[in-house]
């Protein structure tokens, strides 16, 4: 699971993607339950509030990307 962020960059004065992490799963176990955990597991480390999230992307039954929009 790939897991993007995406703010406004206070240095370069624009809208900048990165990468927050490229998660392992197991193929066995890809419920949508599975997948919210990691991911709300993933934004409790980084302390990202799932207030900030503005949009949320999937392919198919699997998210790949998320989008977040976070306060720098």
């Amino acid at each position: 699971m790939c897991v993007l962020v995406q703010y406004v960059s206070p240095v370069y004065k624009k809208v900048v993607t990165k990468l927050l992490k490229l998660i392992s799963l197991d193929a066995r176990d890809c419920s949508v339950s599975k997948l919210f955990k990691v991911l709300k597991n993933l934004l409790k480390e980084k302390k990202i509030p799932l207030k900030n999230i503005e949009m949320a992307c999937d392919n198919a039954l699997v998210i790949n990307a998320i989008i977040l929009l976070c306060n720098v």
